[in-house]
């Protein structure tokens, strides 16, 4: 992936393109009671909690980061190499 990256074969998401694919990820997931864990340190929002009671309010979250965080950041693709 790195080679074709810097081939300019494949190009990485922003973090709007992030955010909106775990957006997609849990709105498609019907696993009621499964524990969600995107607290990871490369997510730019951590969001966890069980899918069903929690579903909701963790969407409201990352849908308020889309809002509340700056463009210039949202649309920026951050490094992630040392990881």
């Amino acid at each position: 992936m790195e080679q074709l990256r810097d081939n300019g074969e494949f190009v990485e998401q922003t973090e709007r393109e992030h955010i909106s694919e775990e957006i997609a990820l849990i709105k498609s997931l019907h696993l009621d009671g499964s524990i969600f864990f995107g607290s990871h340190a490369l997510n730019m929002v951590h969001v966890s909690g069980r899918l069903g009671p929690d579903t909701e309010k963790i969407l409201d979250r990352l849908n308020a980061a889309l809002k509340e965080i700056p463009d210039n950041i949202l649309d920026s693709i951050l490094q992630r190499s040392n990881v």
